[in-house]
């Protein structure tokens, strides 16, 4: 597979920043991450540092700031009674990314639903695009072969060092992302707990 780079697949305006809704793991995803980054580091590939670890559900667009109270009440609304997905991730390489992919997907696609439905006009994602729900490892940022990433990988895998442990994702987030020392951060709009049963 080549590898090509995400930024440039993706390109924002210079200091663009976007709504987003995330869900962001636990503390317990930042070392099985860490190990993983050390065992793929090679030029081209932009580690994501463990604070801007996320799972996106949806990205927005432009919202006017006096509509942004309704939309987290509609979004608060939809998630009642959704428990906080705990998942588990397998490293898999993309055209873009290193990324876990997380099992089960039932919990966080029905997120996904009510999120969705509840954005209405406002969504960015598109509608045709298939919910897979993922934490991004690190990210692409030049184009390259990445039969030695995949090689890297697989040797990680055999020791084990390739999987993302049960996390769990306790509250979806609306964040202001920007783009900064190819990564995604942000600044905190909302935080909705997910306290279901």
């Amino acid at each position: 597979m080549r590898l090509q780079s995400h930024w440039d697949a993706h390109p924002w305006a210079p200091d663009e920043s976007r709504l987003h809704w995330y869900l962001l793991p636990d503390r317990t995803a930042a070392e099985p991450a860490r190990r993983l980054q050390t065992r793929l580091r090679r030029p081209g590939l932009d580690p994501v540092p463990a604070p801007w670890l996320h799972a996106t559900v949806l990205s927005l667009l432009p919202v006017p700031p006096a509509e942004v109270a309704d939309l987290v009440d509609a979004v608060r609304d939809a998630v009642a009674g959704l428990a906080a997905p705990v998942g588990e991730g397998r490293a898999v390489v993309v055209p873009e990314a290193v990324l876990w992919a997380l099992e089960p997907e039932a919990p966080f696609a029905a997120v996904f639903t009510a999120v969705a439905a509840a954005v209405g006009p406002w969504r960015r994602t598109r509608t045709d695009k298939p919910f897979r729900p993922h934490v991004t490892v690190a990210y692409a940022g030049a184009e390259f072969d990445g039969a030695e990433l995949e090689g890297q990988l697989d040797a990680a895998r055999l020791e084990g060092a390739d999987r993302l442990p049960p996390a769990r994702f306790d509250a979806l987030h609306l964040l202001d992302v920007r783009r900064q020392d190819r990564t995604y951060r942000w600044t905190p709009v909302a935080r909705i707990p997910l306290e279901g049963p």
